[in-house]
């Protein structure tokens, strides 16, 4: 995933950008929450979930159709440490 655009309201916000799956790209959107540790008093360390859906057949993964159902549901969390 490689952002293009951030539409940021308080702490979350839509974060727009190209998804790559199985070589295949495609803009998708994701819902962003940004979360610091309760005893943090700066942004050295910062949390962001980003959660969406996309369809498996839009990136050209439609096997085990069957199992699978096509939407899967995409929930990311990255832990950000800045550097001191």
């Amino acid at each position: 995933f490689r952002s293009t655009r951030i539409r940021a309201q308080g702490s979350s916000g839509d974060i727009d950008g190209d998804l790559t799956v199985r070589g295949v790209t495609r803009p998708t959107t994701l819902a962003a929450q940004l979360s610091r540790p309760r005893d943090a008093t700066d942004n050295r360390r910062i949390t962001i979930r980003l959660s969406g859906q996309i369809s498996r057949n839009a990136f050209g993964a439609s096997g085990f159709g069957d199992f699978v159902s096509d939407t899967v549901t995409l929930n990311i969390l990255a832990r950000i440490v800045r550097a001191t």
